[in-house]
């Protein structure tokens, strides 16, 4: 009875020690149950996920605007059937409105301050007139210097000359006053061109080249116009 007894403690002993080794035995993961993320950070990429490359020279990147390959690249020297965009042409600038108070016309010609230094330094010109032929001589009217704002008309028939002129821009009127012209029969010798020391000359009459000209027909013609206007 007693030898029974020791081979089942013996039996039970052993029993125990097979259970401890295998508790300490490495055990694999158990499955993960359905719904809960994977944590596997070899997790294959997605097959339908587009393969994006981090080189910016990457031919095969369809978004990179120097791919030698791109047939919408514009600026590709090998694609012959891209049609080069015209030039667009330059927009018209609005037209500038400015307007010119009491400015000095003259007609065109030669600066007074060029044959006459004495007179002054000042840009006004006059126009040397030979009034031995008919016929009838047009001159531009220039206002400041710069912007032609008219036509003069000189009008000789025998011994008769008239002077009159007509304004090609609007908004313009003559500053009181000023609205008459001289004839300088001696034009290698002007010792003036004030206003107050020279004979006036009314436009759109006529003179006798004879009679108010002493019959000088070499004469240098000199306006006085002044306007406000817009150029």
């Amino acid at each position: 009875m007693r030898k029974i007894v020791c081979w089942m403690l013996t039996l039970v002993l052993a029993l125990s020690c097979l259970a401890a080794l295998a508790e300490e035995a490495p055990r694999e993961n158990p499955p993960q149950e359905q719904g809960q993320e994977q944590e596997n950070p070899e997790q294959p990429e997605n097959p339908d996920d587009p393969e994006i490359s981090d080189d910016p020279e990457d031919p095969e990147d369809p978004e990179n605007p120097e791919d030698p390959e791109d047939p919408e690249n514009p600026d590709d020297p090998e694609n012959p059937d891209e049609p080069e965009q015209p030039d667009q042409p330059d927009q018209p600038e609005p037209p500038v409105r400015d307007r010119y108070m009491h400015n000095n016309i003259r007609t065109a010609g030669v600066a007074l301050s060029t044959l006459y230094p004495k007179l002054g330094n000042k840009w006004f010109t006059a126009t040397r007139l030979d009034l031995s032929q008919d016929g009838k001589t047009e001159i531009a009217l220039i206002s400041g210097g710069y912007y032609q704002i008219g036509t003069l008309t000189v009008t000789v028939r025998g011994d008769s000359v008239k002077v009159d002129y007509k304004y090609s821009i609007r908004d313009i009127w003559n500053w009181a006053g000023t609205d008459f012209y001289t004839l300088f029969t001696a034009p290698d010798a002007i010792e003036t061109i004030d206003s107050n020391e020279v004979t006036h000359f009314a436009y759109g009459r006529e003179y006798s080249i004879a009679n108010d000209l002493g019959g000088q027909t070499d004469v240098l013609l000199y306006i006085y116009n002044k306007a406000t206007h817009a150029r």
